[in-house]
C-alpha cells in the first residue's frame, strides 16, 4: 500500500527525500505546533540548507539547518532526514526550531564561504 506523502523534494546531493503525511501530521505538526503550515520551509532547509551535519548518534541521519525565525525562537529550522542506502532515498524523520547547532554532529557541508 502506497504511503500518502505530505511532500517530496531533492536534497543538495540530488537525493529524493520524502515526507509521509503520517509523519507530518502524527509527529512533526503534532509535537511541534509552530511547524503547522511550514512545509515549504522544511523543503527549503533540505534543498538549500546553510549547514548539513551527520548525526553523531545515528550515522544514517543528516541534519539540515536553515536560518529561520519562529515567534519566540531565532536560530534555525532543523530538518532531520534518514537515508536508505539500498533505495537511494531519504525520509524526513522530524523538523523543528532549534536555537543552536550541535557541534558534536560531523559537519558535512557549509554554505558559508571558507
Amino acid at each position: 500500500e502506497a504511503m500518502e506523502m505530505q511532500f517530496d523534494c531533492t536534497d543538495r546531493d540530488g537525493v529524493k527525500v520524502y515526507c509521509e503525511a503520517s509523519c507530518w501530521e502524527g509527529h512533526i505538526a503534532y509535537k511541534h505546533r509552530e511547524m503547522v503550515g511550514q512545509e515549504s520551509a522544511v523543503i527549503k532547509a533540505i534543498s538549500q540548507p546553510l549547514y548539513v551535519r551527520r548525526s553523531a548518534r545515528r550515522p544514517d541521519r543528516k541534519l539540515h539547518y536553515l536560518p529561520f525565525a519562529f515567534p519566540g525562537c531565532r536560530g534555525y529550522l532543523l530538518a532531520v532526514v534518514r537515508y536508505d542506502s539500498r533505495k537511494g532515498t531519504g525520509h524526513v524523520v522530524t523538523a523543528y526550531p532549534k536555537g543552536t547547532i550541535n557541534e558534536a554532529d560531523h559537519l558535512l557541508w557549509s554554505g558559508l564561504a571558507a
